[in-house]
């Protein structure tokens, strides 16, 4: 999953723009994702943002040493909610081992208010789903129905069309604006942050 804006989305300028999905690849191996985003990386014409383009290969840098890091490590989620003991261990014996290869490591973690990104999302994720469902109709002349889609996407459909203005949507623009200038602030000082993949070990199923 690269970072959003790294590869174009193309037309789908609601998702270019609110930054709800990147675009990139299934593979093995990092080393096959950085050879397939070295061939599809960039900004297409028309793109309403760009960043700052690699300054060597995806897949060189796969090979390159990263020199000494400065890493920042949390275990507690960004509502402020403690991690299961063992994901606690696994980001703790991780940034030992980071120490030990030489990195600079302490526990630090961005600041910014996760509630207010929590329901900032609502409106703009609703939205987005209720355009893409709308868009569907339109290409394949469909009319989209309870029994068509997954309940979740039913009723994201459905508060996206009936409950999220314009207004909300610009609203939730600029909390995601105050966040990403919030944790870009926190990146200037670290290259990496550590956390748990999950808060806590998977389900096991059945």
């Amino acid at each position: 999953k690269p970072s959003r804006g790294r590869v174009s989305l193309g037309p789908d300028f609601a998702e270019a723009v609110l930054g709800l999905a990147v675009e990139h690849v299934v593979t093995r191996t990092v080393r096959d994702s950085a050879a397939m985003l070295d061939a599809v990386h960039g900004a297409a014409v028309g793109d309403p943002y760009i960043i700052v383009l690699p300054s060597r290969s995806y897949l060189e840098e796969v090979s390159s040493p990263p020199g000494n890091l400065k890493i920042a490590f949390t275990t507690t989620g960004w509502d402020g909610s403690k991690s299961d003991a063992a994901c606690i261990e696994a980001v703790e014996e991780t940034a030992k081992l980071l120490e030990l290869l030489g990195h600079q490591v302490e526990e630090a973690a961005p600041q910014f208010d996760f509630e207010l990104l929590l329901n900032a999302a609502v409106p703009a994720w609703t939205g987005w789903v209720a355009g893409a469902v709308e868009m569907a109709r339109a290409l394949l002349g469909r009319e989209p129905s309870e029994d068509k889609l997954e309940a979740t996407s039913w009723a994201c459909y459905q508060h996206g069309l009936n409950k999220v203005s314009g207004l909300d949507v610009l609203n939730s623009l600029a909390v995601f604006n105050q966040t990403n200038r919030a944790v870009g602030a926190f990146m200037q000082e670290y290259d990496v942050i550590l956390t748990p993949t999950l808060h806590a070990p998977p389900v096991e199923l059945g």
